[in-house]
């Protein structure tokens, strides 16, 4: 849940689509430590 909470806390500096774009990576590799991981995948793909 770390590595959750340091994503959602990433720096101001990466614009919100940046951010959702790095969110989309990591929970496509750790799927297990995401609770949206699936709206995410609905809509980046893997």
């Amino acid at each position: 849940m770390l590595l959750e909470f340091q994503i959602l806390k990433l720096p101001e500096a990466i614009s919100p689509p940046g951010r959702e774009a790095v969110y989309a990576y990591f929970a496509c590799k750790f799927p297990d430590l995401f609770i949206n991981v699936y709206e995410i995948v609905r809509k980046y793909g893997c």
